[in-house]
């Protein structure tokens, strides 16, 4: 691999781990002043800490893909650019990319299903779900796609290594 290559992989890998920190960081600030400043009312509170929940679960899921990201830029300089383990942590952030709208559909049926005037707020956030959402899963493919291409150079470097 070039020396412009490796000092480029090297920069987005640092550069990863930094957002990396931010994205916690991000996630934690909201989080202490929701607990510190609330003084609405107990059902308010409730929907509060879902959305909390919520909202953990995709920046777990953003921080958990970034981190795959990071192993396999890590392991690529490394020296291990075609190995099984780089293809399945992209095959892994493509699944979890595809995923993405799932949380948020969820958490919409349980409004509409909690709701006693037939779920506004649930159906807006079910419909946010299927409209909003559909690039991520569109991402998660494409990544898929990579992966599928990425098993086939996989394949090819093991069969040239066998000619040898």
């Amino acid at each position: 691999m070039k020396h412009s290559h490796i000092m480029m992989l090297r920069m987005l890998f640092w550069a990863l781990n930094i957002v990396i920190a931010g994205v916690i960081l991000l996630f934690l600030y909201p989080a202490f002043f929701m607990f510190n400043a609330h003084h609405g009312n107990p059902g308010s509170l409730k929907t509060e800490l879902l959305m909390l929940l919520l909202r953990s679960v995709y920046y777990g899921g953003l921080i958990y893909m970034l981190v795959l990201l990071n192993k396999t830029i890590f392991r690529i300089l490394k020296g291990y650019t075609y190995d099984n383990l780089n293809l399945h942590y992209i095959r892994r952030i493509g699944y979890l990319l595809l995923l993405t709208p799932v949380p948020s559909l969820l958490f919409a049926l349980l409004l509409i299903a909690g709701s006693e005037t037939g779920g506004g707020m649930g159906v807006m956030m079910f419909l946010d779900g299927l409209l909003n959402y559909w690039p991520y899963c569109l991402l998660g493919l494409g990544v898929l796609v990579l992966a599928a291409i990425y098993k086939k150079g996989i394949t090819y470097k093991q069969e040239l290594e066998l000619t040898i």
